[in-house]
């Protein structure tokens, strides 16, 4: 096996697989693209509908979180994907790009090629959004972006006109300018079927390449390290150690897993590294803190008086991005995020009905 790499992406999930995927097109660059998983065989990936039901499988790496200060100290599942195509083989396949202010923090920090506008010719290159024309949108790219529209439930048509009633602006869709309001999700949706990052950037022609390497089942333990460069990566395939060098490393082991690994090669808060037997390269402060993410903690399940069909796309219909402070606001970025689900989904202590049966009231 080729040990070493011009190039070598650590994690092949939603930011290795296209980063492995574009760094690969110059052929004369060796690309090695390491993953602790395996490729997806689980049919149930592939059904937007079961989504729901696959977190805790061999495929999910089954974090938890330490007890939650802000939801009654409960500790959450926190599900993240051990598998090609990473997280994205798991969650709900809305797609979202966020509000132009969401960027400013970046732009703050690494320049105006992290701004929204700055970001936007990305974004257009990597879609493929037929709906409607629009300069900011991507035809031709390898991400298919479906905005449906028979197929929305008739409570998700409920919920959006009931929002309309208060006041919340109605959007084309979350992706054409201003974020708050009520859309249907678009969705990570080709023919039916879910559509991971992997599947989009990391098709059997590509994964042909003669110059990448993927590498699965490939445990990284730690960067190795040669004064301040990161020379390789010491990994576990098949209970074997081995060390996989290259020229550069991109670490794309999502976000966990990347400030775990740097942490483990000895980058992070001193103070953290010694509690844990680490002895400190780098003391990086900011490693593995001010991680924030939209846990699945709360929820109303609502009866119907009549049957309705169930979800024909992937349960989560639509998102209503709101301001607190006023919901009918139409600019700026939202803090607050409503999701209209189709099925039952219950805050933990409460109990949700069976899926699909008729409550009368």
């Amino acid at each position: 096996m080729k040990r070493h790499f011009d190039v070598l992406v650590v994690g092949a999930g939603s930011a290795g697989s296209v980063i492995a995927s574009r760094l690969s097109e110059d052929r004369s660059c060796q690309v090695g693209l390491i993953e602790a998983g395996m490729m997806p065989s689980d049919p149930d990936i592939a059904d937007p509908l079961k989504w729901t039901v696959l977190q805790g499988r061999t495929y999910d790496w089954a974090y938890r979180t330490v007890p939650q200060p802000f939801t009654a100290n409960r500790v959450h599942e926190w599900p993240r994907g051990k598998i090609v195509g990473g997280s994205s083989c798991l969650h709900a396949m809305a797609y979202v790009r966020g509000h132009p202010d969401d960027f400013e923090p970046w732009a703050a920090a690494g320049g105006e090629r992290w701004s929204f506008s700055g970001l936007l010719p990305g974004f257009v290159r990597s879609e493929a959004f037929t709906a409607f024309d629009a300069p900011s949108r991507g035809r031709s790219g390898p991400l298919d972006i479906y905005l449906p529209d028979t197929e929305v439930s008739p409570v998700v048509r409920a919920y959006m006109a009931a929002g309309q009633a208060m006041g919340i602006p109605v959007l084309t869709d979350h992706n054409s300018g201003e974020l708050a309001g009520t859309s249907p999700n678009s969705l990570n949706i080709r023919a039916g079927k879910r559509l991971s990052v992997a599947d989009a950037y990391l098709p059997p022609e590509v994964i042909e390449r003669p110059n990448l390497a993927l590498l699965t089942a490939h445990e990284v333990e730690h960067l190795v390290l040669k004064g301040q460069r990161a020379t390789g990566v010491a990994v576990v395939c098949d209970g074997e150690s081995m060390t996989i060098s290259a020229d550069r490393i991109v670490l794309c082991a999502g976000a966990l897993s990347s400030p775990l690994i740097l942490m483990r090669s000895g980058i992070g808060d001193a103070d953290t590294l010694k509690q844990a037997g680490i002895r400190c390269l780098a003391d990086r402060r900011d490693v593995g803190r001010n991680l924030q993410d939209h846990l699945l903690v709360l929820g109303n399940v609502y009866s119907t008086k009549k049957p309705l069909p169930p979800s024909r796309l992937q349960h989560s219909e639509s998102l209503m991005y709101l301001h607190g402070s006023d919901p009918t606001r139409s600019t700026g970025s939202p803090d607050i995020v409503l999701a209209c689900v189709v099925a039952p989904s219950a805050a933990e202590g409460l109990s949700a009905p069976p899926y699909g049966r008729l409550s009368r009231f």
